[in-house]
Parts: C-alpha cells; structure tokens; sequence
C-alpha cells in the first residue's frame, strides 16, 4: 500500500484535565479529503476501495480502513462519551465495504443487516438532493488526533488510541489500540512493550514520526493470573 502523507508540521500535543485529574494527551493529524472523490459522487467499494491510496481516499477514510480492515483483529472501537462507553471487537475481517458522497459503509456479515457509516470526506448528496453545506460541515470528520490517557497520579498511559470527531466537534468515534497492560481479552498481565507497536505504526504513517516510545529488544512475558 503506498502512503503519500501531506506535508505539514506535526502540531503539539496538547493535554485535558478533568475535575478527577484524569488526563488526555491528543496529538492532532493533518486532514486532506481524497482526490479520488469528486461530483457527482461516485461509489467506489471493495479492493478499489481497499487500493486507494492516503492521498487519493482522504486521510480520514484511508486511516480508518487501515484500522477496521488491515488491524481489525487488534482494534476495539465505538462511541466514547461520559456515561457510555462502547468497546466493540470485529470475530472477523469485515466481509463489504463500500464508499459513497463522503460514506464509509462497513459491513460485519454477508446479509448486511450489521453495518455502521462514518462521514470520513465531502458530503454533497446525490442526485438533486443536495444537502446544506452547513449541514455537510457538520456531518464530516473534521478532526482526528492520536490520544493517550492518564489516570488521576500517573505517569503511565492507562490507554492508546485515536478519537474523530465531526464539524460540530462531537466524537464520532474512538478507536482503542492494543495496550502493554492488557491481553487481547482485556485481562492484566505484566507490560508486553510489543503491544505498542502499531500505535507507533501508525503515529510514523500519519505524523510522519519517528518511534515515540521506544519499544524493548526484549519484551516481557504476560503472566496467567
């Protein structure tokens, strides 16, 4: 797969800090929409789709197909808000997919009654249902950024992951990456470094950034509780 990441600075990383000390670490990524799209749109799906490179999907679609489709059995994802948070894991490589007026469709069986959309590039409307460039606005990803969690007196991450949201700045998703201090059954074990590494991966892909944790020759064995 070839990557043509736009050229900008990697901006700073910034921290939350809730009422409990919680902490956010978000380090942004420079979107682009995908020179692939135009008007009328048109759908693209399948390997087609899965064949588009960074710069001709769109940084919000190419990154999310990386994660539901080329990681999908490393990622957990879904809506991460106070109250309610959705951790969902894939048993399988999603079997459709497809692209349409700024959609990215993903499809969990052949029947397609289990799908969801996410509004990763420019949203026009088809036929002569145009739809209202504030209304656009608001439904696209404007927004994507890396974030690391800290829980109240930490000075490790309790959490890896990368978190979108729309035009309206509300979270459309979140996309927990493998941590060192879980298992792929989400139970503790002993920090295994080598879980860190499609965080990396990724961060290098879409910032263009050099290893931000470097990872041990030898990693730790996890322990059976």
């Amino acid at each position: 797969m070839r990557l043509n990441t736009p050229a900008a600075p990697i901006p700073p990383t910034v921290v939350d800090q809730d009422v409990s000390g919680t902490q956010v670490e978000y380090t942004d990524i420079a979107l682009a929409n995908g020179t692939f799209w135009g008007s009328p749109p048109k759908i693209c799906k399948g390997d087609a789709l899965l064949h588009l490179n960074l710069e001709e999907a769109g940084t919000a679609t190419r990154l999310c197909l990386d994660l539901l489709i080329d990681y999908w059995n490393e990622v957990a994802f879904g809506p991460c808000v106070e109250g309610a948070v959705f951790e969902l894991k894939q048993k399988r490589r999603p079997v459709r997919i497809s692209m349409l007026d700024g959609y990215l469709t993903i499809f969990f069986g052949n029947t397609g009654e289990t799908h969801f959309h996410l509004c990763t590039d420019v949203h026009r409307g088809l036929g002569k249902q145009a739809v209202h460039p504030e209304v656009a606005h608001r439904r696209q990803c404007a927004r994507i950024a890396f974030y690391r969690e800290f829980g109240p007196k930490q000075c490790s991450p309790g959490s890896w992951g990368i978190r979108m949201w729309n035009g309206n700045d509300m979270q459309m998703c979140s996309f927990f990456l493998p941590s060192p201090f879980l298992d792929d059954r989400q139970k503790p074990q002993k920090p295994d470094w080598s879980r860190l590494e499609l965080w990396n991966e990724l961060r290098r892909r879409y910032l263009k950034e050099t290893m931000p944790q470097p990872i041990p020759a030898a990693t730790v064995a996890p322990y059976h509780s």
